[in-house]
């Protein structure tokens, strides 16, 4: 048994490490935006860049946090008796980063808009980029086949 928790703890840590080194993803997408699609200036394109950056320095700690809580949430799990009142008390832990979070992304979304054209923002809207979802999920996304409002209403 202690082998198993050393080998769990071990792991932990490993993933941290890398995590903690990983600096921030620079791509045409950013939050679920094709920003490529968008034919910026080179101004609006460094405006952005130094926006992700800011914003990357920002969350990584809470970030962090949210791995470091989710690990905990399984151990808990992986206790003989999981102490339920402890699992809940972590779920709500990760709920509250994760809406910090999603804060956080709302407002970065928000101030890069302001860097955009009427144009460029009315591009954004016409390919359903600020349809509230990220990463390309759609609410038929999240539940299985029948997907969207009709599956929610069953």
């Amino acid at each position: 048994m202690k082998r198993i928790v050393f080998l769990i703890i071990s792991f932990v840590i490993a993933v941290s490490f890398t995590t903690a080194f990983a600096g921030p993803v620079v791509g045409t997408k950013g939050n679920g935006w094709n920003i490529a699609s968008l034919n910026l200036t080179t101004d609006q394109a460094n405006k952005i860049q130094t926006l992700r950056e800011a914003r990357w320095k920002e969350i990584k700690p809470l970030r962090n946090k949210l791995f470091n809580r989710f690990t905990e949430l399984k151990l808990l799990w992986m206790q003989a008796n999981p102490d339920q009142a402890k699992i809940k008390t972590k779920q709500q832990e990760i709920r509250d980063i994760q809406s910090r979070l999603q804060d956080k992304l709302t407002t970065h979304r928000l101030e890069i808009r302001k860097i955009l054209t009427p144009e460029q923002q009315a591009q954004i809207t016409a390919f359903g980029l600020e349809r509230g979802y990220y990463r390309g999920f759609s609410k038929a996304s999240y539940h299985g086949k029948k997907g969207g409002e009709d599956h929610l209403n069953e």
